[in-house]
């Protein structure tokens, strides 16, 4: 083994779990960890272009994958950009750093679309959003980001090929994905092993009166990481090429086993997440032409954009949407009838519904609709059933061959990976039917092995565990929310909010609401500010469904549509939301709706002297928390970034 591969390796990492000790999603968050998190990301950009000597006022850096990068520059002279990739530094973190002229930046227009590429969007228009987060659909690889910034600040040191040698050179052993976890631990147990051992549990960040630890309600934008998932990526960092193969190898047999998708039917293939899969099977679809055949994709209202927006710029792409309920549910007999109307009565010409694309589960309102006799009646009219399974991959059970799915996509930041590893899974049947390759634009694992090894230790994990104690432990959660929620004023909560609907049970613990009189984002602010409760607000990716519960008509659209074109510094508020996930307890429920009940205080109208200067007191308080929240971040960019 060499020793100083190891040594410089390790030094890197310290620097990784550190940022993990507060990792968030970046910049839509709300909280302590995602503003910390962000400024860290951030940071990544500036350490790129010194590594580059690069000056940040005329140059701009995008990250993505290799395949995304080469895809923004197509059109792009080579004196305008410059690309670096992780796996230049034999760093297998699937991170690939894009340094663009900001002149020519302006003039770009997105390779993948979706989430976070945009500002708002009806079903007719987009108002896109403008610098690197343009051209950053989805939740990046945050921590490899952060990790391969660092790598570079110490190769400037210590120089380019520190880490070219590979400190493990021993026999493939891929026994770490499935080692046993404490004692052998299962279910509630393993639970509370994961929980406990979560990198950052035991991090205070800054809150009014002192410091707290940090209650992460929001699950449906990423989750923490499990310990052993992060030693999983170590791990894969360090394992030489006959390793490296074996680790890909078992990492898909894990995913066959996990989504019940037999390798003899289906393709595992690894991207960096759902934004990309979407997107690579938007393309490969559009490019999969039947004769005398105008291809359709039929969509729900319930889409994040990131399951709307890549089949709309698909060219050659026809787009029509499925209506839902209030509660988030779709109607089968109304999908039924518009596949006959396209695919039977042939009422629209040459056109024909090729795919359905649905969620399997809503970041917005939770449902879990019934997949299965979805896919029995998207078959039985000749088109090919798509699930976006972003949400669904920690919370229930999936069974990919027996309900009939041709197509799945998840991301692993969504079940405690946070690490930029993708599926998609795709039937071979099909893809020979329609003569796609989606091999081709799809990674070969080698890039980000160390994400993948982490998803797969995590999806190991989450099969020990048992999907029906997630299942009631959420619903546990939920009821108990909602229930507090219920008790309060000017509460309006969206979506199925009955426990005694027959229909709860197909439900995440997912819960959307707005207070009257009271700006969602406000209301954030005081959360986290106060007690150290990290929630998020606004349209949440999904603006199609969050205009359809605010009741938006056409003019409403339209007027919207343009203050947001004359403000472009607007935020929209949209809804506020929390989402749970395994590192919650009831008590933490119990303590948002405390908190809330607090943070809403009394109306403006009517309000005492001593009411208007304890209001005073707490804007003071909280400037001086946002302050604290500041330097902190500071100190952290300075033990990530400038370790020497």
């Amino acid at each position: 083994m060499d020793k100083s591969a190891l040594n410089h390796h390790n030094l890197l990492f310290s620097g990784m779990y550190r940022a993990l000790q507060y990792y968030s999603n970046v910049h839509r968050g709300s909280g302590q960890r995602s503003l910390i998190t962000t400024r860290l990301y951030e940071g990544a950009r500036l350490e790129v272009l010194s590594f580059l000597g690069l000056d940040p006022g005329a140059w701009e850096v995008i990250f993505g994958t290799r395949a995304g990068a080469t895809g923004i520059v197509e059109n792009v002279q080579q004196y305008d950009y410059h690309i670096i990739d992780s796996t230049d530094f034999n760093l297998p973190f699937g991170v690939c750093a894009l340094a663009v002229r900001r002149h020519v930046l302006k003039h770009t227009f997105p390779f993948n679309t979706g989430g976070g590429t945009t500002r708002l969007y009806s079903g007719k228009w987009v108002i896109w959003t403008s610098g690197p987060e343009l051209h950053e659909a989805g939740t990046p690889a945050i921590i490899n980001v952060i990790g391969f910034a660092r790598a570079l600040n110490m190769i400037t040191r210590y120089g380019r090929d520190i880490f070219l040698t590979s400190p493990d050179q021993g026999p493939a052993d891929t026994g770490f994905l499935r080692a046993e976890e404490g004692d052998g631990v299962r279910g509630l147990p393993l639970i509370q092993l994961l929980r406990a051992t979560m990198p950052g549990k035991e991090v205070k960040v800054p809150v009014n009166g002192g410091e707290a630890a940090v209650v992460h309600f929001d699950h449906s934008a990423s989750t923490a990481a499990f310990q052993s998932s992060w030693e999983a990526f170590t791990r894969a960092s360090l394992a030489s090429g006959p390793v490296r193969a074996e680790i890909l190898r078992e990492v898909r047999e894990i995913l066959a086993r996990f989504l019940q998708a037999p390798a003899a039917d289906y393709d595992m293939m690894f991207t960096s997440g759902t934004t990309e899969s979407i997107n690579i099977l938007a393309r490969s679809m559009a490019r999969s032409r039947l004769e005398g055949v105008q291809p359709v994709v039929l969509t729900t209202l319930l889409e994040h954009s990131s399951n709307e927006l890549p089949w709309r710029y698909a060219e050659g792409l026809g787009v029509v949407r499925a209506g839902v309920d209030k509660e988030g549910f779709w109607d089968l007999r109304s999908i039924g009838e518009t596949l006959r109307a396209y695919n039977e009565d042939h009422r629209f010409g040459d056109q024909r519904i090729l795919l359905v694309a649905a969620s399997g589960a809503s970041n917005v309102l939770g449902s879990c609709n019934d997949l299965q006799a979805l896919a029995g009646l998207v078959h039985r009219y000749g088109a090919y059933l798509m699930v976006d399974a972003a949400q669904l991959v920690a919370h229930r059970e999936i069974r990919m061959k027996t309900w009939g799915i041709d197509f799945l996509t998840f991301s692993a930041h969504k079940v405690y990976a946070p690490f930029g590893a993708g599926v998609l899974a795709a039937s071979v049947q099909v893809q020979e039917k329609l003569g796609m390759s989606l091999s081709g634009p799809c990674q070969e694992g080698e890039e980000n092995l160390a994400g993948i090894a982490a998803m797969g230790r995590s999806l190991v994990l989450m099969e020990r565990i048992g999907f029906q104690l997630v299942c009631d432990h959420e619903q546990e959660m939920t009821r108990r929310a909602l229930a507090g929620l219920a008790s309060l004023r000017g509460i309006q909560l969206y979506g199925l909010t009955d426990p005694d609907s027959p229909r709860f049970s197909e439900r995440i613990g997912v819960l959307v609401f707005g207070i009257r009189r009271t700006m969602p984002g406000t209301l954030a602010r005081a959360l986290y500010q106060e007690h150290a409760i990290a929630t998020r607000y606004g349209c949440h990716c999904a603006h199609l469904i969050v205009k359809y519960l605010a009741n938006f008509n056409a003019l409403g659209e339209w007027l919207q549509g343009g203050v947001v074109r004359m403000f472009p510094r607007l935020q929209l508020q949209g809804l506020l939301r929390i989402s749970f996930g395994l590192e919650n307890r009831t008590e933490e429920v119990d303590l948002f709706l405390s908190a809330l009940r607090q943070c809403t205080g009394p109306s403006k109208t009517g309000a005492s002297a001593a009411e208007k200067q304890d209001k005073r007191g707490k804007k003071k308080a909280r400037k001086d928390v946002e302050s604290r929240i500041s330097a902190l971040g500071d100190s952290v960019l300075q033990e990530v970034y400038r370790m020497f």
